[in-house]
């Protein structure tokens, strides 16, 4: 889930939402690692669920497709959004 939004954390409203239905979720960052490190730590202790950080650039999407979906690989089946 990608948080490009102008109002920071939206991203993370989503990314939560999905787990609540038990779905297993990929947050996508930018600039915030840290940020998004702890809305991986919510998730995984309040869902339940398998969720994991990866690093992208939101203005060049097509930069990162390959390298995510490398790393998506390892985690099971994810909906990219």
């Amino acid at each position: 889930m990608q948080d490009d939004a102008p109002h920071r954390g939206l991203g993370a409203l989503v990314a939560e939402k999905f787990a609540a239905e038990g779905c297993n979720v990929a947050v996508n960052y930018n600039a915030s690692k840290d940020r998004a490190e702890q809305v991986v730590e919510k998730i995984e202790k309040e869902y339940k669920v398998k969720s994991f950080v990866i690093h992208g650039v939101g203005s060049r999407p097509a930069l990162n497709c390959e390298e995510n979906d490398r790393t998506l690989l390892g985690h099971g089946h994810l909906s990219r959004l």
